[in-house]
């Protein structure tokens, strides 16, 4: 019983910590959004490698929380609330839940930022090619403006 309180205890504090990461994503996809939208690309990738830093924290308290002996993320739902004392898994469930509504916000801001990026995409794709055809219609037509006529040396005179 010890044992299991201890290993809730970790896992609580180890969410905790996921959901302050997880927070802080979320402001960052926020911060992504703002910076595609007012086209400040080096604060776009700024904000890009902040986000991976944290990703990859987050990785590292996945893994420990995948190295709990006797219990999982998938087994928190099955405790009951008398199993441990101190309400620790009512707290656990509490802190997923946080964690799914900042996933779902970070989502939602996502799939905005996809969907102008592609956009944006789009639009300078779109504007290349009206770039490549000005340039070769103006290409064509200053060819034939710079032709000089040519003439005939006879050497043999």
């Amino acid at each position: 019983m010890n044992d299991t309180r201890e290993q809730l205890v970790e896992v609580r504090d180890i969410l905790r910590q996921k959901l302050e990461l997880m927070q802080e994503f979320a402001c960052l996809a926020e911060l992504l959004q703002s910076a595609l939208k007012s086209r400040e690309m080096d604060k776009f990738q700024e904000v890009i490698e902040r986000r991976q830093r944290i990703i990859e924290k987050v990785n590292g308290l996945d893994r420990k929380l995948s190295h709990t002996e006797k219990i999982n993320p998938g087994n928190l739902f099955t405790l009951s609330d008398d199993a441990v004392p101190g309400d620790i898994t009512g707290e656990i469930r509490e802190l997923i839940g946080e964690l799914r509504q900042c996933l779902v916000r970070v989502r939602e801001i996502d799939q905005k930022t996809k969907a102008d990026l592609e956009r944006d995409y789009h639009d300078l794709v779109r504007n290349l090619d009206a770039l490549r055809t000005a340039k070769q219609a103006r290409n064509m037509y200053r060819k034939k403006a710079r032709q000089v006529e040519g003439y005939f040396v006879d050497k043999k005179r």
